[in-house]
């Protein structure tokens, strides 16, 4: 139970919270390279891995800086985050949609750390720490920057979805017509009157129906006189 009795206590509370967040972190990133599909994926995630080890050092930094020694912080919030990970992780399913998966929750991922690192840079410039404030600020900049690269990834993803579903759409078009050509070439199946009644089609073969008469009427039915015959 950690005692937050003034905004010093919360400032080491939150540093300490978000080394936990990053060591996670770390943890989870090598699992997610091996999992990404695209190689620019698998490249993202490896920058955001050195840029994760940089960021924890740097709070090191920050804490040595002020004399504070590291506490026992467990943050559930970045252990649910990588849990969803590592679910999407263990699914079977298309490649390129379990990339855009994987990036969704990479980006879940940022925006807790971007709220985290904003928050504690505030509570650093408050109690006049101005140099882990810009430290931390260094940190928050870089996150920003791997959402944005993270959005752009998602929308390549979107796009190559969205060029994969066409050529499927036009293998599938090409192959009707195919089926169309080869059946018009091969004599289409007689239709309606000429099934019915066994009336020659177009080439000329009879195509009368199991069960019909000469006449088109079915064999023991006897077809109705006319009232003016």
């Amino acid at each position: 139970m950690v005692n937050l009795e003034s905004l010093e206590d919360l400032f080491v509370y939150t540093l300490n919270k978000l080394r936990d967040a990053e060591s996670v972190i770390i943890d989870a990133l090598p699992k997610m390279v091996d999992a990404a599909h695209s190689e620019e994926l698998k490249e993202g995630f490896q920058q955001h891995l050195r840029q994760s080890q940089q960021q924890l050092a740097r709070l090191d930094d920050v804490m040595d800086n002020l004399g504070y020694s590291p506490i026992d912080v467990t943050c559930k919030a970045m252990r649910a985050l990588v849990d969803e990970c590592e679910e999407i992780i263990d699914s079977p399913g298309d490649p390129d949609v379990k990339d855009a998966a994987l990036i969704a929750a990479a980006q879940s991922v940022e925006h807790y750390e971007i709220a985290g690192y904003g928050t504690v840079r505030t509570f650093a410039r408050q109690l006049g720490y101005d140099e882990a404030a810009d430290l931390l600020q260094e940190t928050l900049n870089q996150e920003g920057d791997t959402d944005k690269k993270l959005t752009r990834l998602a929308e390549g993803q979107a796009c190559r979805r969205q060029l994969v579903h066409q050529r499927h759409q036009r293998r599938s078009r090409a192959k009707i017509t195919r089926r169309e050509s080869n059946a018009r070439q091969k004599g289409t199946p007689a239709t309606g009157w000429t099934a019915l009644s066994g009336k020659s089609d177009t080439s000329g073969a009879t195509t009368r129906r199991p069960g019909v008469n000469s006449n088109g009427f079915r064999r023991g039915l006897t077809p109705r006189r006319s009232r003016f015959s």
